[in-house]
């Protein structure tokens, strides 16, 4: 049955049919009760048929029941129409929510289940009215063989309504079906621009196969080029970028922000407590917990990072073990593996000292100058992403520690003597 369906390219021009078809049939007077099964994304095939049932005077009824329909109450009429958003629900449905039924709409804008959708069509109770099988959505109406033996065969599609071509009364139809479908959750100025940019998206020969509005990303700016990772990640991408170190080392920074800015432009070995399932070009990664110090790696690297993962040290948020001092801990063995004369890149949450457990620590700024082996560090720069999320380099972090800074980011780079 399938393969005699008319083959049409555009998905939009099905679905809009599909859409006018369940509007006419939900206003005629025989439906009374009308049920939908996975629908609940197919937010245009209910606005359809609640504009259909407006112009129904005796005011037809319409029930969801989501994906998994359940079976129909024998003392309760019977389902006048019963409409399938997608063929998976036709897998789960209950002949009792068909039996009786009138009409039987199927759409399948992916024919997830051929199957069950060409089944459906081939059922001896019923007789297609009209159907298409685009390859991007596809639907059949079907009526009940003693519904049309009222009918004279040969007007039979006269049910159904007239194919219309994009006139300002379809353009005026299509704005009302996505008001009703999306208008609640809109801006009216928002509403306004996506319906008149898919209009006139038709008028120039677009096709659209489904809707996905983004309705307000046309007022936003170019991008956000703010907060901690942010800077952190450029401004010391950037460092060793011009340092062009032997061996760079990254301890805990995220894989896709800081790590992948330096594998751009080489290689970078990686350690973190935390697997790494696929490979990434340009990345070495071993797994490793830096709170039980390898010597293997003592004075492994000339240039290592660890960016917003020392504040995570000890709380056992990414499986390692509880320990108070796990901060201290990994410090020591960060220093540990840099060369003498090698430079660490490290930065970590500042203002008002405090643990918000299991996720981080809030460090003082001048903290780390106390941690094990700070005083084989020299201090060559300090910089620090502030509460509006900038990136300033206007004081030092004894300076800083005397503000008021609530939740800042310090980005420090030292040498190892």
């Amino acid at each position: 049955m399938i393969s005699d369906l008319n083959h049409s390219d555009s998905g939009f021009d099905s679905a809009a049919r599909f859409h006018a078809v369940l509007e006419t049939l939900a206003a005629r007077p025989e439906v009374q009760r009308v049920l939908t099964c996975g629908c609940t994304a197919e937010t245009a095939i209910l606005a359809a048929l609640r504009i259909g049932a407006s112009r129904n005077p005796s005011g037809a009824r319409i029930e969801a029941q989501g994906t998994h329909p359940n079976s129909a109450d024998p003392t309760a009429r019977p389902f006048d129409f019963v409409v399938f958003g997608h063929s998976e629900p036709l897998c789960r449905v209950s002949s009792s929510i068909l039996r009786g039924a009138r009409l039987v709409a199927i759409a399948d804008p992916t024919i997830v289940r051929r199957d069950l959708f060409e089944s459906v069509i081939a059922d001896d109770n019923f007789r297609v009215l009209e159907s298409d099988g685009s390859k991007r959505f596809s639907f059949a109406v079907l009526a009940r063989n003693d519904f049309l033996a009222r009918e004279d065969q040969a007007k039979a599609t006269a049910l159904l309504p007239e194919p219309a071509p994009l006139t300002q009364s379809s353009t005026d139809q299509f704005e009302r079906t996505v008001t009703e479908a999306i208008g609640a959750a809109s801006d009216p100025g928002n509403r306004r621009k996506f319906i008149s940019d898919a209009v006139q998206w038709m008028r120039l020969g677009g096709r659209i196969d489904s809707f996905w509005p983004r309705m307000d990303e046309w007022r936003e700016t170019a991008g956000r080029a703010s907060g901690h990772y942010f800077h952190q990640d450029l401004l010391v991408a950037q460092h060793i970028f011009r340092a062009n170190p032997l061996r760079h080392l990254d301890i805990g920074s995220r894989i896709d922000g800081f790590v992948a800015h330096v594998a751009s432009f080489r290689t970078v070995e990686v350690m973190d407590i935390r697997p790494l399932p696929n490979p990434i070009e340009n990345v070495k990664f071993v797994q490793n917990d830096l709170m039980r110090p390898n010597p293997d790696y003592f004075g492994y690297a000339d240039s290592i990072s660890s960016l917003h993962a020392i504040e995570h040290f000890g709380l056992g948020r990414y499986g390692d073990r509880v320990d108070p001092q796990g901060h201290c801990r990994g410090f020591n063995t960060l220093v540990q593996m840099l060369e003498p004369r090698g430079t660490l890149y490290i930065s970590f949450p500042v203002g008002r000292r405090r643990v918000e457990f299991n996720a981080h620590r809030v460090f003082d700024p001048i903290d780390i100058f106390s941690w094990p082996c700070a005083d084989a560090l020299e201090l060559l720069d300090f910089q620090y992403v502030g509460d509006d999320g900038h990136l300033h380099g206007d004081c030092s972090p004894e300076e800083l520690s005397e503000r008021q800074l609530h939740h800042g980011c310090g980005i420090y780079v030292f040498r190892r003597r």
